[in-house]
């Protein structure tokens, strides 16, 4: 069977009628087999398609996952059957990487790989120096990968497989689904749950959070303890997103008035206003900054450094 022949058939078939999780399955499975290797690879990567369309129809797509940054469940059963070929949570790093280095779904253009570039350099000097002394767990709230596949190079690159372990969250169930049949299972631990929640119940952490939109998660982002990474995206209709912008880009210069105060965006606002923050990486509709929100001052004791007190730098109504 070619490419464009199972290509067509997918498009013709998938989704349709109350057995569309088996139907796929079956006939992606028969002509499976029957593609080179570069056509297989090629099939996955048009099926998974950032854009959520791939070669499924759009109707369907819609009807399955009102998020088009997130899987579909139509998508997630395609994986599953080349899960259940190739087994690729099971294969070891090199080849996964290997594998998969030219899945568009990694790379996104010039602009916007040197900020995912950027982040992930980032997260790995951070994740290193903070390994020095203890094991740190990296903890990430991410979207379809493409921080995890840049740091899991880095691992690799690194010669740290087996000691450097990330753990993926993420609520939505269908997205767990897909990060544990795609991602290695040797060196990323995908979990289903509230990360906020999760976190509380860890030590000796790294936390990246990467938000689309963050309606509801002020609160939550409020109450993290320590230093954290945190990426959200300005593309959105409310106008008090950009003036957040402006005023982490000006490091604080830029007079912010927003147009709904009392909002969640003007929760974050007063936030950002009492912790610190370093730029990390800036593209047109998208920042991403490290935030210190709790500092340690430290004095001298018979020549030790000594805790003296915490300070909780933070918003409080």
């Amino acid at each position: 069977m070619s490419l464009s022949s199972l290509l067509n058939k997918v498009v013709d078939n998938y989704g349709y009628g109350e057995s569309y999780a088996v139907e796929p399955y079956n006939f992606v499975m028969h002509g499976l087999e029957r593609l080179s290797w570069k056509n297989k690879v090629t099939f996955l990567d048009r099926l998974i398609d950032p854009k959520g369309a791939g070669y499924l129809p759009i109707d369907l797509r819609d009807k399955l996952s009102k998020n088009k940054l997130q899987p579909s469940v139509a998508q997630c059963v395609v994986l599953k059957t080349f899960q259940n070929v190739f087994q690729f949570a099971e294969l070891d790093l090199g080849t996964w990487l290997t594998r998969f280095e030219n899945l568009s779904f990694f790379t996104r253009g010039s602009i916007k790989d040197a900020d995912y570039d950027a982040r992930a350099d980032f997260i790995w000097k951070q994740w290193n120096d903070m390994c020095r002394n203890n094991d740190v767990n990296l903890v990430l709230m991410d979207g379809h990968g493409r921080i995890i596949y840049r740091l899991l190079k880095k691992i690799k690159e690194h010669g740290l497989e087996g000691k450097r372990r990330i753990i993926v969250v993420d609520m939505n169930p269908i997205v767990d689904r897909w990060h544990k049949l795609f991602l290695p299972i040797d060196h990323v631990e995908s979990i289903r749950g509230d990360i906020f929640e999760i976190i509380k119940n860890m030590d000796n952490y790294l936390l990246y959070l990467n938000f689309c939109g963050f309606a509801g998660m002020v609160d939550n982002i409020m109450a993290i303890r320590g230093r954290y990474i945190l990426s959200l995206s300005t593309l959105n209709i409310n106008p008090d997103l950009k003036s957040i912008q402006r005023y982490i880009e000006s490091k604080r210069q830029e007079s912010v008035k927003l147009r709904y105060p009392n909002g969640e965006i003007g929760k974050l606002l007063k936030y950002l206003e009492k912790v610190e923050f370093e730029n990390v990486s800036i593209r047109e509709d998208f920042i991403t900054i490290y935030v210190i929100a709790m500092e340690c001052r430290k004095r001298k004791h018979n020549g030790n450094d000594v805790d003296d007190s915490i300070k909780r730098a933070r918003y409080v109504e």
